[in-house]
């Protein structure tokens, strides 16, 4: 995925949290995917304006151990992932 690819969770989709995570459901398709903490983190910064890199240093922020680089290739592919199961899209 691009530095500057930008999603927003596709209408309709659904964010339930559940214990130390949350569910996305799509009410049409029926998929279902659970996400850890820092998904919903991510999840949250999907405006359609904010880059997968800009992403990634947010979240880098919020865990301050957190190496940039690998935080930056976890975000570009949780954003594939969201993308490729129609969750989000650009």
């Amino acid at each position: 995925m691009a530095e500057n690819m930008t999603l927003k969770p596709r209408q309709g989709i659904i964010l339930r949290e559940e214990g130390d995570g949350a569910f996305l459901f799509d009410p049409v398709t029926g998929s279902l995917k659970y996400v850890n903490q820092t998904g919903i983190d991510v999840w949250n910064l999907l405006d359609g304006k904010t880059s997968s890199k800009n992403a990634a240093a947010r979240i880098a922020e919020l865990y301050s151990n957190a190496d940039i680089e690998a935080v930056e290739a976890d975000v570009s592919l949780f954003l594939a992932e969201l993308a490729e199961a129609g969750f989000a899209s650009d």
